[in-house]
């Protein structure tokens, strides 16, 4: 409901590389759909076949990666990807992702009757480790082309501070 995916392709078209979505990755490897990884082999045995794709992925060329919502949270892979990649938090209130999801049924962690106030209490779990992520777009009340856009700008200014400090040492 962040426009992990929706954002993540139009920056990946935009900047010259590659997308590619950890879930959907994830689906194609092990040949099951991620609610299915949840319910046969639980949560614990998909953050461990979430971790290993990620890390995969993360190896290979530099391409824009959309994780699912709760891989950032896991501290060990925070770390690594903080190390490895530029990290950017889709910052939005439960209430806006809630109405941008629409069809929960294919969300597990979503599974139950109030699906906004599991949003609520996923976003008090989550967003301090969300904060810990390199840079931040609040896109609350932007809309695509607007978040593509800042998007660009907040990297190119992450980019040009990185390139600057490199050169001071």
């Amino acid at each position: 409901g962040s426009g992990k995916t929706v954002l993540g392709r139009k920056l990946a078209r935009q900047i010259g590389r590659s997308f590619i979505d950890s879930d959907t990755e994830i689906e194609r490897s092990t040949n099951m759909r991620i609610r299915d990884i949840f319910e046969f082999g639980g949560e614990a045995h998909f953050r461990k076949i979430e971790a290993q794709t990620i890390e995969a992925i993360l190896e290979g060329p530099s391409v824009v990666l959309s994780t699912g919502g709760g891989a950032f949270c896991q501290p060990v892979l925070r770390a690594i990807i903080k190390q490895k990649a530029l990290s950017i938090w889709l910052d939005a209130p439960p209430e806006i992702l809630f109405a941008r999801i629409r069809n929960t049924a294919s969300r597990p962690m979503l599974d139950g009757n109030d699906p906004l106030k599991i949003l609520k209490s996923l976003a008090e779990d989550r967003n301090p480790h969300y904060a810990e992520a390199n840079l931040t777009l609040k896109t609350k009340g932007l809309g695509l082309a607007r978040s593509v856009s800042d998007l660009v700008s907040l990297i190119n200014t992450a980019t040009q501070k990185s390139d600057s400090a490199n050169d001071t040492k």
